[in-house]
């Protein structure tokens, strides 16, 4: 507290360019210490951690369509509901942060901003903002990483079209219940 007290009186900046200041360093002296949060910037790091939340609900599904093992269709559905409960709690976490900041004061415009500059896209960026999760939808890079996936540790040709087969129909039924969803 001494050592901030003094760079108050010398009008001494932090390393983050806020001015110390000598009313904030006596409330510290009696226990309050005074602090500001840069919004923004908070929000680009949770933009971050909520991609990779997303990324790990689709790892969920993505596992179990595509494992070379013989796997149910009820392990199938099981491993979508986790899949979309967890993507839906990102979803529902950065939803009412926005709110949140927007009470706050924040512009939607500087939330939309730091949304972005964390590699979220416009598409959710839109979502999160309106306070809606947009539907999943399977895409073809999706069912095509799984096949590779499991393609990649077959041993025989019998083997791959057992898979290629076996990959069809979680296909069919993974659409099913997106569709559903």
């Amino acid at each position: 507290n001494i050592e901030r007290m003094a760079k108050a009186v010398l009008g001494s900046k932090s390393r983050s360019g806020k001015e110390y200041e000598v009313s904030d360093e006596m409330a510290a002296f009696i226990g309050f210490r005074v602090s500001t949060a840069n919004m923004n910037q908070s929000l680009i790091y949770k933009g971050y951690s909520f991609m990779d939340s997303k990324k790990d609900a689709q790892r969920i599904l993505s596992s179990a369509a595509g494992t070379r093992e013989n796997i149910s269709d009820g392990d199938i559905e099981s491993a979508f509901s986790s899949s979309m409960r967890a993507r839906d709690e990102a979803y529902r976490k950065m939803i009412k942060l926005s709110k949140s900041m927007i009470s706050f004061g924040v512009s939607r415009q500087d939330i939309v901003k730091s949304l972005r500059g964390s590699g979220v896209t416009m598409k959710d960026t839109m979502s999160i903002i309106r306070g809606a999760i947009p539907k999943w939808k399977m895409s073809r890079q999706f069912i095509k990483s799984s096949a590779d996936r499991a393609m990649a540790s077959s041993v025989g040709s019998l083997e791959r079209l057992k898979i290629r087969q076996s990959m069809v129909k979680r296909k069919r039924l993974i659409n099913r219940l997106a569709n559903k969803y």
